[in-house]
């Protein structure tokens, strides 16, 4: 739509600008809540896996293998 009123500029009323202006400020409104949601999945999944790592490694059936390591 930026294009178009770029391109044709006048033809265009100031209320074809404020539809444009709300379209764009709706994107990013809903960009930056999507951008939110990707940034806490991710430190979620960090946490998680730091707790998974955790429990493997004080398992007792994985013991073994980590005496093993450190001969």
């Amino acid at each position: 739509m930026q294009q178009t009123l770029k391109r044709k500029g006048e033809q265009y009323a100031a209320t074809d600008q404020e539809a444009y202006e709300k379209e764009v400020a709706n994107a990013n409104f809903k960009m930056d809540i999507l951008t939110e949601r990707a940034s806490q999945h991710y430190k979620n999944s960090l946490e998680k896996f730091t707790e998974l790592d955790l429990i493997l490694m004080n398992h007792p059936l994985l013991q073994v293998l980590n005496k093993n390591k450190a001969h």
